[in-house]
């Protein structure tokens, strides 16, 4: 696992990647970046241990979530997706 410091200088992205066992540190260095007047400082940890299940009955089989029901998911049915509405013809 790794602290990353995200913050920009000018319009130029930067990071600074400290080790698991560095948490004082990339705080100090958040605040010590704001303190100089840097924009959008941001730390991230980013662990290295999988995201969901981690046996085949946990994911999507053939269309099936391991509950059984249907998966149905697409891009256009994300949050703010408007529901095309049904023309009836006279």
């Amino acid at each position: 696992m790794s602290i990353v410091v995200y913050y920009l200088s000018g319009s130029a992205p930067r990071c600074q990647i400290f080790d698991d066992d560095e948490r004082e540190k990339s705080i100090a260095k958040c605040e010590s970046l704001i303190n100089q007047g840097y924009t959008h400082v941001t730390s991230t940890q980013q662990t290295f241990v999988q995201v969901g299940a981690s046996d085949p009955g946990g994911a999507v089989v053939d269309g099936k979530l391991p509950n059984g029901e249907d998966y149905a998911w697409s891009k256009s049915h994300r949050a703010g997706a408007k529901q095309q509405k049904e023309v009836i013809k006279k």
